[in-house]
């Protein structure tokens, strides 16, 4: 019984499939090069590749979802925003 709450608590505290760490690193290995279209292609695939070997995968895994909270990206999208308009 303690293992299933553990469990649960697990998956609440850290939402993360295994699958969605595994494309991010592979992201940051990957990116640099290609173009923004390319990326979309390649993460699609890649979604599709790791569905298909039976990796839990979120449908919408993406490099931004995996690294941060969408609080922290509000926060630094404020932050931009505020350096932005004193820069004008």
């Amino acid at each position: 019984m303690l293992r299933t709450f553990e469990m649960h608590l697990f998956s609440y505290l850290c939402p993360l499939q295994t699958g969605d760490v595994f494309l991010s690193a592979a992201s940051i290995a990957y990116y640099g090069a290609f173009t923004r279209a390319f990326r979309i292609d390649l993460v699609a695939e890649w979604i599709s590749e790791t569905t298909a070997r039976s990796i839990p995968v979120s449908a919408d895994s993406t490099l931004k979802a995996t690294l941060a909270s969408p609080v922290e990206v509000r926060v630094r999208l404020s932050q931009c925003t505020l350096l932005i308009h004193s820069c004008l």
